[in-house]
């Protein structure tokens, strides 16, 4: 097995990615903590990610430091040339893969300022893990906002209108920092965040 030199108890953002009911693929950005030298530690609110994981528990955490594959994935706007498989499995921009086996749930009720509603502690063991490209572990700034963007979002359903107006200015802001120091997929990246959270105003 490779060791892929991640620290315990930290949490890193991945991307998950579970089967669904009709044997196709289901990739979303989660946070992750490595819990011991084969174990691996998820928090799932209630989606689909959460309901293929009870129907199967075989799963695939992709780590990449692609901030644009982490927006279409949060998205839901990857695409066929996004992966290196015919099956629409592993993305190209991948650098390590771990499979693992979900081998335990609990489900526990949280009430916070958005709502109230359940939430999951994943367990997983590491059954493999895979190599695919050689790069340095770096987090640019920009790939930092767009990833906190992404984070914000997923909790925008919970927002009023002012709410999304204020995160909509927030991620104008940040135009400039992701037009002065990131590249061309952090501006498509943040793009795509505006124009869905547009939408939804």
């Amino acid at each position: 097995m490779i060791d892929i030199s991640a620290e315990k108890n930290t949490l890193y953002e991945i991307l998950l990615t579970t089967t669904n009911k009709d044997q196709s693929y289901n990739t979303k950005p989660f946070g992750i903590t490595i819990t011991d030298e084969d174990k691996i530690h998820i928090t799932i609110f209630p989606n689909r990610t959460l309901k293929n994981i009870q129907r199967n528990p075989e799963i695939l955490i992709q780590f990449t430091q692609d901030a644009l594959t982490y927006t279409k994935s949060a998205l839901s706007k990857l695409e066929s040339d996004d992966y290196i498989d015919s099956d629409m499995k592993i993305l190209k921009k991948t650098d390590y893969v771990i499979k693992a086996k979900v081998v335990d749930i609990k489900e526990e009720q949280i009430h916070d300022q958005f709502s109230r509603t359940m939430k999951a502690q994943i367990m997983c063991e590491i059954e493999d893990i895979q190599k695919l490209h050689d790069k340095i572990p770096t987090l640019s700034r920009p790939t930092a906002q767009i990833i906190e963007h992404l984070v914000k979002y997923s909790r925008v359903k919970f927002m009023n209108i002012d709410e999304k107006k204020a995160f909509l200015s927030e991620i104008d802001e940040s135009a400039s920092l992701i037009n002065r120091q990131g590249n061309e997929d952090h501006k498509e990246a943040l793009k795509l965040i505006h124009d869905a959270l547009e939408s939804r105003i």
